[in-house]
């Protein structure tokens, strides 16, 4: 019994050893930091009582004006990065990406393979796989998929304008709506289906989209768990999409490339973009041949397709119709944008025409900066780096976090950032600013792919 109590007082020292240690990680660095608790480090509440951007903007507003280009942080024992100087962040992205290729996401390709696409995967297989995906992202395969596009936003017009007449004091939820078209547009440009979502709100395949944001299959704190102990969470079986959602998608995706090739049937679409890589390794009218795709590797695509498309594009247009309310001056000067290209192309919307709303685009960007699609970018070290000017070298495996929602809402870099002004994208005015001050598709060689 006593050597029982002995053994037992002999681990629990050493436990305390093990994350007093630990949780000194910063202070014996000389790094600035916020003060961890047992067990949770830093992150205690989060996706609760608060989120993850709203600690991170706290972080950096308070440390600001110390002269570190970093703050240390604990994800339960795990020390992290955040990088709040602009150069630091510039190089992380472009001139020192080779040190922080991946983004560090989890992802469980055995288990589950529909989570094994190109913003989850680390290098190298994320450089082989943006290789074979490069193409299908090119100006010319974009112009091609437009009328699909047009197509869709002129039946979303028609309906907007039905229901406003008969809704309530001409009021809509217009982010219902929006949600509704990128279904629709993602719908028939990814998968090459015509979802109607605009007429059928309760339409499948929609339903399972608001279910991969709305009912993720882990709470918040395991998320961060599996992205911190990747290789145990494997072991362990975790999985990122829920089961239901991948065999919905892969059911989806299987018909469709059946279906095609059985009958012959090509579209101008990203599903036909990925036919031609799955069978050909080479995309129709490209010399170059980039390698085959495997029908787990085009579900996962075409789901990070909609997942990276829905949510994000029909957010950012519902805040931007938001602000264009909230600012009928700005408002009628975008329209007078679009009616001064249109009259250059005959009245006609076009691909060049859209290129050519130079304010209209202002006005996205503004938005954009107001309210980032992703507040977080995450970026892992593959490699040792030294951060200049400082005693601390960032160590194989850990994890660096760039607080873009932060960022963009720095008074020293966006004065009355709160405010909503789309002459801050005027390029003398974005000349002023630091090249990585604006980042809502991120920056360097693992931005996002589908930027254009």
């Amino acid at each position: 019994m006593e050597l029982i109590i002995v053994l037992i007082l002999i681990i629990s020292i050493t436990l305390i050893f093990l994350v007093r240690w630990r949780y000194n990680y910063w202070k014996n660095l000389g790094v600035p930091y916020v003060a961890p608790t047992f067990p949770f480090g830093n992150i205690k509440g989060m996706g609760k009582e608060y989120s993850q951007f709203e600690l991170l903007r706290a972080v950096y507003q308070n440390f600001k004006s110390n002269s570190s280009p970093i703050v240390g942080l604990y994800y339960y024992l795990s020390p992290v990065i955040i990088a709040k100087d602009m150069e630091l962040v510039k190089n992380i992205f472009t001139r020192d990406a080779d040190h922080f290729i991946n983004r560090g996401a989890y992802y469980n390709e055995k288990d589950n393979p529909i989570s094994a696409h190109i913003f989850n995967l680390d290098n190298p297989k994320w450089k082989t796989l943006r290789t074979k995906l490069t193409p299908t992202f090119t100006s010319g395969k974009i112009k091609m998929m437009f009328y699909t596009v047009y197509d869709v936003a002129e039946r979303f017009v028609k309906k907007l304008r039905n229901e406003v007449e008969v809704a309530v004091d001409g009021e809509i939820e217009i982010k219902e709506f929006a949600g509704r078209f990128t279904t629709d547009v993602i719908g028939s440009v990814g998968f090459g289906l015509e979802i109607n979502s605009l007429d059928n709100p309760t339409t499948e395949f929609r339903v399972h989209g608001i279910n991969a944001f709305e009912k993720p299959n882990n709470s918040t704190l395991v998320n961060i768990f599996s992205v911190a102990f990747k290789d145990l969470a494997r072991k362990l079986h975790v999985i990122q999409v829920r089961k239901d959602i991948e065999e919905f998608f892969q059911g989806i995706v299987h018909q469709t490339v059946k279906h095609r090739e059985d009958n012959g049937i090509s579209r101008n679409d990203f599903m036909q973009l990925m036919i031609q890589l799955k069978n050909h390794g080479k995309i129709d009218g490209e010399s170059l041949s980039v390698g085959k795709l495997t029908m787990d590797e085009i579900t996962a695509q075409c789901f990070i397709f909609f997942v990276a498309g829905y949510e994000t594009s029909s957010t950012a247009m519902s805040y931007l119709l938001y602000e264009f309310a909230q600012n009928p001056q700005v408002q009628e000067k975008a329209r007078k944008n679009v009616q001064q290209v249109l009259a250059k192309y005959n009245n006609e919307l076009t691909y060049e025409g859209i290129k050519e709303m130079d304010y209209l685009l202002m006005c996205v960007n503004e938005s954009l900066r107001k309210y980032p699609p992703v507040h977080t970018l995450l970026r892992y070290c593959n490699k040792d780096y030294k951060i200049e000017g400082t005693n601390c070298t960032v160590k194989k495996g850990q994890l660096v976090i760039i607080p873009a929602y932060a960022i963009q809402h720095d008074p020293d870099i966006y004065p009355n950032p709160e405010v909503y002004d789309p002459d801050r994208f005027l390029p003398e005015e974005v000349a002023k600013r630091p090249t990585c001050s604006f980042m809502p598709f991120g920056h360097g060689p693992r931005n996002c792919i589908g930027l254009r």
